[in-house]
């Protein structure tokens, strides 16, 4: 998300109307969202359809123009929630504290301040944490193992049973809500995966209405969000306040506001689509219940052990220096984490080690990490017990041929896990019929296959 230290609009308040038929849903939504202090241009108009909403222009619109703003009083968040005081009592952070605030709210029904919204939210994203046991053999051989979803899926009631549960007879509040079990608290925890935004550092993970309606695509990314990031964390305010122990509401107009922002020029009817991360095809799927079939950052993970099992009777392995590769785990080798250098890496000791080729087939920096301490010249590997320097030498190898063969050997191995074929994933793909949740994972499917092939022709 961008930061801006204030958030200005221009626009003027009108209503959205609903593409053709009349949709009392968002009739309902407009009105809450007004009475909020949520403006936005008549330049954007949302439409429903069978997947949901999504934001139209309704004219040509230019770079930086302010589309929609949001006052933060109006969003759902662990310090404007009713739940406010037991939240920080109870210590809790992130995803659980604003799923426990949206399940709350939602058994409210319309006794909830957020009501209209909420009754505009999906009855549920279709994310694998829902998907049967059937749904999830689909996904077998993919980067997304099934058995993870089973894991992630029992945590999420071991948290429910000996977090949040116990809180419903120690305070009072929730005798307000009905149907509070977890079922509701993991509709909510759905919701908040696929539609919750980090908005600052007092807020922490918030439902932000109207922003949340921007869908996503890969690589077509015409607006973004922007806000404030640093404030204060005691009342929330972007000002200097200077204050003792504030209450909640002492400081609460001094908050200000998000907006959603172009990025670029937008032709009239253009679909608006929001920035999100740079995801793979598994990220999105987990995240937002859906894949993109031409994903730019797609890529495919190669386990250790698959690794292992294609490489270890070559003559070039050497076990020695396989072990080495291992002990160094996941050393920070990317760009982006050289800003964190000085933190402690004891917390990286246990962490598997992220293999991956990406869209283009090329290794990432970990495998790119094997590879050059397997085909060093003995000097040279010598030189690297020093981990520093074998992580400079890393940043600026080039792919060898050498290399190149080792990574063919290595996907075809990968390759190997697949029950089907490319053409027979593709070819099931021209069903028209298809359910969803086979199609999702056929896309994965392949996309993966596509980026190994790619390693292996090349």
């Amino acid at each position: 998300m961008k930061q801006k230290q204030q958030v200005s609009h221009n626009g003027s308040n009108k209503r959205f109307k609903p593409n053709q038929k009349y949709d009392k849903t968002l009739d309902y939504l407009n009105s809450w969202m007004e009475k909020k202090g949520i403006t936005w241009k008549q330049s954007i108009i949302v439409r429903k359809d069978a997947s949901g909403h999504s934001v139209f222009a309704t004219r040509d619109l230019k770079e930086d123009e302010i589309v929609c703003t949001v006052p933060k009083t109006a969003i759902l968040s662990r310090k404007t929630s009713p739940l406010r005081d037991i939240i920080d009592e109870e210590e809790l952070a992130g995803g659980m504290a604003l799923t426990l605030c949206l399940m709350y709210e939602m058994t409210l029904k319309k006794k909830s301040e957020w009501w209209p919204y909420l009754q505009s939210l999906p009855q549920v994203v279709d994310l694998p944490m829902y998907w049967d046991e059937q749904a999830l053999t689909h996904l077998e051989g993919t980067c997304l193992d099934p058995s993870t979803i089973v894991e992630e899926n029992a945590l999420l009631l071991e948290d429910y049973q000996s977090i949040i549960k116990p809180l419903f007879r120690k305070h009072a509040i929730f005798n307000e809500g009905k149907y509070m079990n977890f079922e509701s608290y993991r509709r909510a925890a759905g919701l908040v995966a696929s539609r919750a935004f980090s908005v600052d550092d007092f807020h922490d993970l918030s439902m932000v209405p109207l922003c949340d309606i921007f869908n996503h695509k890969s690589g077509s990314e015409n607006v973004h969000m922007e806000c404030q990031a640093e404030v204060c964390l005691e009342c929330g305010s972007e000002d200097h306040v200077e204050h003792d122990a504030p209450t909640h509401d002492e400081h609460v107009a001094n908050v200000k506001s998000i907006s959603m922002t172009t990025n670029s020029d937008i032709k009239c009817k253009s679909e608006l689509f929001n920035v999100y991360e740079d995801l793979s095809n598994v990220d999105l799927l987990l995240k937002y219940g859906y894949a993109h079939e031409n994903n730019p950052f797609d890529v495919v993970s190669i386990k250790p052990d698959v690794i292992h099992n294609a490489i270890h009777d070559k003559k070039w392995f050497d076990k020695n220096r396989w072990e080495y590769w291992l002990s160094i785990k996941n050393t920070k080798l990317e760009e982006e984490e050289e800003e964190n250098e000085e933190e402690d890496d004891g917390d990286e000791e246990d962490e598997e080690l992220h293999c991956e080729f990406n869209a283009e087939g090329k290794p990432n920096h970990t495998l790119l990490l094997l590879l050059c301490i397997m085909f060093a010249k003995k000097e040279q590997y010598a030189s690297w017990k020093n981990v520093k320097k074998l992580i400079q030498h890393v940043k600026s190898q080039a792919v060898t041929k050498q290399m190149k063969e080792a990574c063919v050997i290595m996907a075809k191995e990968r390759l190997s896990i697949y029950k089907d074929s490319l053409d027979e994933d593709l070819e099931g793909l021209q069903d028209k019929h298809l359910p969803s949740r086979h199609k999702w994972s056929l896309i994965i499917k392949v996309c993966e296959k596509r980026i190994l092939h790619k390693v292996v022709e090349e």
